[in-house]
């Protein structure tokens, strides 16, 4: 009997491990990497979706955006998706000058208030502000500097045309924690831990996503081989495959040519390229990111998606079914311990 028990104890033990290890991967967004070799610099993003990311159910709804420049701002174009409302959602871009940034999730983090600055809850604000009034990324640190945030859920990554790179996180102390890319190192990366706290951090740490393209870029720039080809596949090894998440798009920047290639769920065979300068003379404009791949390219896609969502559901059942199992060995046991006892007071 005892060994029965302890054999369903261990069962039970395993799925709640299990149902403990989706709960923690269900905040898995996003990977941001930037590398420089001699007059070459790449930024790379791949834009993950789960829990209750918008892009969650349906890939075809991501988005590009090109916005001319007018007399009080730089052009741009912007990348994400519609809000319920018909209000646009900006997650990563790149202004005629080759600023671009993009962000990963962190859990949230509160900010000294600082209530003589600008804040604005809806923080595509944030984002077409600097692309729209900055031309480095010296402008942009001092652009957020004078805001206040209060709060922030994520992290940004900021490069320019000349290569200077910072990561802009929520310290312990309530402000902003400014992490520069090292010029002899050549490449940074961030994910879903706070590079200036690592102990706040979505998924496992240390985190895999980051060693793994870590390590490819560090070769690469070893190699003096930054190229977009190679970025394609760093793009590849950090885009989610498993039950937790999947990626719905991913983009290179290339802040030199001001050219951008952008990818449709995980699809690394075929890039959009967009010559921002030439798309800024046609005037303002979107696209449907899934409307701009082939045929081919939008099935596989499509399908990659629909297995995602597959094994998210096939692993929400696992994970119910861990915790009922639980509840009902739980109950099982305390009404066993209670007839033993009750048998022994008997027996006195």
């Amino acid at each position: 009997m005892i060994k029965r028990i302890l054999l369903i104890l261990a069962v039970v033990i395993l799925f709640i491990v299990t149902t403990a290890s989706y709960s923690e991967y269900r905040g898995l967004a996003c990977t941001n990497f930037a590398a420089l070799s001699g007059n070459t610099v790449l930024f790379g993003n791949s834009e993950d979706a789960s829990g209750d990311h918008p892009l969650k159910d349906d890939p075809s709804e991501s988005m590009v955006w090109f916005l001319p420049g007018t007399d009080n701002s730089y052009g741009m174009m912007q990348l994400g998706w519609y809000a319920q409302d018909g209000s646009r959602v900006f997650q990563g871009g790149m202004n005629e000058f080759g600023l671009c940034y993009d962000s990963t999730a962190i859990p949230d983090t509160l900010l000294n208030d600082k209530p003589d600055l600008p804040y604005n809850p809806d923080n595509s604000y944030i984002w077409e502000d600097i692309l729209a009034k900055c031309k480095d990324t010296d402008e942009a640190v001092e652009y957020i500097k004078n805001y206040n945030f209060k709060v922030m859920w994520f992290q940004f990554m900021i490069t320019d045309a000349t290569g200077k790179t910072v990561v802009v996180s929520p310290g312990k102390d309530g402000e902003l924690v400014f992490n520069y890319m090292d010029p002899s190192v050549g490449l940074i990366v961030q994910t879903n831990f706070n590079r200036s706290n690592p102990i706040s951090h979505f998924g496992s740490y240390p985190d895999p996503r980051y060693d793994d393209s870590y390590n490819y870029l560090a070769e690469m720039v070893a190699k003096d081989n930054v190229t977009v080809f190679e970025f394609e596949k760093v793009l590849d090894i950090v885009s989610q495959k498993g039950h937790d998440a999947y990626t719905p798009y991913s983009n290179i920047f290339d802040p030199v040519k001001k050219v951008a290639y952008v990818y449709f769920a995980s699809q690394f065979d075929e890039a959009v390229p967009f010559n921002l300068m030439e798309e800024l003379t046609i005037g303002e404009h979107e696209y449907r990111i899934s409307e701009l791949v082939s045929v081919g390219t939008l099935e596989r896609g499509l399908e990659y998606h629909k297995n995602y969502l597959g094994k998210e559901v096939r692993f929400t059942i696992l994970a119910v079914f861990g915790i009922i199992a639980a509840i009902v060995v739980v109950s099982i046991l305390s009404m066993l311990l209670g007839r033993r006892k009750r048998r022994k007071f008997a027996g006195k």
